[in-house]
Formats: C-alpha cells, structure tokens, sequence
C-alpha cells in the first residue's frame, strides 16, 4: 500500500504541474473516440485545453489535494452504485466528499454533475444533498462536525446540455441501456452563502 500511496502522490504532483506548451500549437484536434466494437467509433473534432488533467489514481485523493475554489466542474459518470442493503458506506458520494466537493469548487460558477444508471445511487446522492441543506456540512465546521445555521448548500437546477458534458457513452452506460436501465443526470451548484 505504501509503494501505491507514492505513486498516487507522485501523480498528483505531475497533474498539478502547469503543462508548458507553445501558444501556437494551441489547435482543434481529431479524436478518435470507441467504444470496444471497432464498428462503434466515431470521430469528433475537440478544443485542445490546457486546463485539462488526467490522473490516474484515487480521485478522492486528488480531490482533498486540490486549492480551495479552484475547480468549476466536478463530473462523476457510473459509479460502482455498491446496491446491496449495508453497502451504502462504500459509494463515492458521502457526507465527506461532498465537504470536499464543495470546499475545492469555485463559490460563484461551480457546479457537481452526476450521471448514473442505478436508482438507488441517484437517490443515495439526492437524499445526501438535500440532508446537507438542512444540516449543513460545511468547510468551515470540522470534518463531519454539523452546523444548523439554516444556509443552503447546493440546489438542484437542470443539467447542461449532454454535449457539453458528456458527449460520449461510456460500455458502463451502454451496458445499462441494454439491460434497460435508464440514464439519471444530476447538476448541483452551489447556493450563495446566507440564501435559504
């Protein structure tokens, strides 16, 4: 564990790294982008960003690394939903994260957005949201310490656009669709502080 901890560490400090690179080779490029089959594959053309990461590792890990009010977006897509009865503690989204969520997104635009195909994982996230407007986690109070000074946190509003946030259907996705499953969106963003 401790050779894996190094490594998550070092990621994070290679992902925190500002990439350097020529203004002049700032440009659309062509992605190919497939899921599995090579007859599903379909071409896009993308922005290159510089402000764009990829770590991988424990995202959690990432997540409490992170400046305060520093991200605009954070996007979780099919998480393990871990659906069994007393299995809820495992799930990504707890009281926790969403303290992390909230500390690390900026105050003004920043939004948490959610996709999933597990009932019980969208309403695990909607109930622990709507319990933090009513108890409010908060990076002021310690971690996992309850305040109930009556100020929401997040509010619901409808999700962007797909296109803009999630173009692609990842094989979890398309596995649920052809199972039947239903795909379930959430946006949150943040309420300002002192609104109820």
């Amino acid at each position: 564990e401790t050779a894996l901890e190094d490594e998550d560490d070092a990621a994070i400090r290679e992902a925190e790294q500002p990439q350097q690179t020529d203004p002049s080779q700032r440009q659309a490029e062509t992605v190919t982008v497939s899921n599995s089959p090579p007859t599903a594959t379909a071409t896009k053309t993308v922005r290159a960003y510089q402000n764009v990461r990829i770590y991988g590792g424990d995202g959690i890990k990432l997540l409490r690394s992170l400046p305060s009010g520093s991200v605009s977006t954070v996007l979780i897509t099919f998480p393990d939903p871990f659906p069994n009865a007393g299995d809820e503690d495992c799930r990504i989204v707890q009281n926790e994260t969403l303290v992390d969520i909230e500390r690390v997104l900026n105050p003004k635009t920043g939004v948490f957005l959610l996709a999933t195909d597990a009932v019980c994982f969208d309403d695990w996230t909607r109930f622990l949201l709507n319990q933090s407007n009513s108890v409010k986690w908060s990076k002021l109070c310690d971690r996992g310490a309850a305040t109930t000074d009556g100020c929401r946190l997040w509010e619901e509003v409808a999700p962007r656009s797909r296109d803009e946030w999630l173009p692609v259907v990842s094989k979890y996705e398309e596995k649920g669709i052809q199972e039947g499953r239903q795909t379930h969106l959430q946006c949150w963003k943040l309420c300002e502080r002192g609104t109820n």
